[in-house]
């Protein structure tokens, strides 16, 4: 639990951090920005903490793909 919120404080912090022009920053133009990436990584954690749960209670229908580009595109982050 220790290293979790040592964790949670350290990505805070890095986040709190970014400007907004840094968080548009993007290494090539059809790139991902800082702030997509971000964004990214927020959508698949409850997309995957979804799937879990569904593991866990015997979920027998399957369960949708996740399409990261269009979760992208579609966001407004």
């Amino acid at each position: 639990m220790k290293i979790l919120a040592l964790q949670r404080d350290e990505v805070c912090n890095l986040f709190t951090s970014l400007t907004e022009k840094t968080s548009l920053h993007r290494y090539h133009p059809e790139k991902w920005s800082v702030k997509e990436v971000i964004g990214h990584s927020i959508d698949a954690e409850r997309v995957f903490s979804y799937r879990a749960m569904c593991f866990a209670r015997g979920e027998k229908t399957p369960l949708p793909s996740m399409d990261e580009n269009s979760y992208v595109a579609n966001a407004a982050f």
